[in-house]
């Protein structure tokens, strides 16, 4: 069996760098509205993007666990501005992240226990993710999650982005 720690320092030490502990703990709130963030002023109840539709409300997050980031500006020339974070979500029965577009915000969610139903515009059906398994976040991915199963699912997300 894979552990989680084994994964995340695969991931971080594969480009030969090291993760730092994040220096600004944030509301988790915030974090949750910067995952999902829909462009639009004023959100329906469900949207569609990039020919998917999907809820624009986040709800039912447990716990968002900062577990590192490393500023990538740092590491390599022309990364200015972008981080590498790693976060352990924790989604109860019901919740849902929102619909939501990677664009230049790649990504991978590793479920670590329970269950997940992954909505995506690039599979026709949607996704029921199960540990062990890996979700690729990528440009042109639009994507929203939902935990409709009767226990709580924990992820590891990894993924690089920009701070605001």
């Amino acid at each position: 069996m894979i552990k989680i720690s084994h994964v995340l320092l695969l991931f971080l030490f594969v480009n030969n760098v090291q993760a730092h502990p994040i220096d600004d703990q944030r509301d988790q709130t915030d974090q949750v509205i910067m995952l999902a963030q829909n462009e639009k002023t004023v959100p329906a109840p469900n949207d569609t993007l990039m020919d998917l539709t999907g809820p624009t409300e986040t709800k039912g997050i447990a716990s968002i666990d900062p577990m590192g980031i490393v500023d990538l500006g740092n590491e390599f020339p022309g990364m200015e501005g972008r981080q590498l974070r790693a976060r352990i979500f924790t989604i109860e029965p019901g919740g849902v992240i929102a619909i939501h577009t990677h664009n230049q915000r790649p990504g991978y969610a590793y479920i670590i226990s329970g269950r997940i139903i992954e909505h995506r515009n690039d599979n026709a059906k949607p996704i029921v993710r199960i540990p062990g398994q890996i979700a690729m976040e990528k440009s042109g991915i639009t994507h929203w999650w939902e935990n409709t199963f009767d226990d709580p699912v924990k992820a590891l997300v990894v993924d690089i982005f920009t701070p605001d």
